[in-house]
Formats: structure tokens, sequence, C-alpha cells
């Protein structure tokens, strides 16, 4: 997710980055066998100066 940079940042980013997190952990605790499906060193990430974030997530499970 995006969420701007400066005078700009979304007010709501910590508020959906700690939504995003309990979802997460919520999903893995409900589905404990999903694990990457590839090393964590090889997950692939976007290559871009505005926004970081991963171009796939391998899972397996």
């Amino acid at each position: 997710l995006a969420f701007g940079h400066g005078i700009h940042r979304c007010l709501g980013a910590p508020l959906a980055k700690a939504e995003a997190e309990i979802v997460l952990g919520a999903v893995l605790r409900r589905h404990p066998s999903v694990r990457l499906a590839v090393a964590a060193q090889d997950v692939q990430w976007r290559r871009t100066r505005l926004v970081r974030g991963l171009a796939a997530l391998p899972l397996l499970g």
C-alpha cells in the first residue's frame, strides 16, 4: 500500500498498517501450514523509486 510522503502523507496510514498486520496474523494463525514457496532472499521486489513493495508473494500451504 502506498500512503504518500511528507505533508501529503495519508493520515490513516498507521491505522491501515495496523489493520493489515492484524489481518495477516489472523490468516496465518488460521492457516498455520502457509509458508513461502521460495527462500526469503528470493522473494521478488518491485523495482521503483516511488513505492516499495513485493512483485509477488509465492506461498504454499
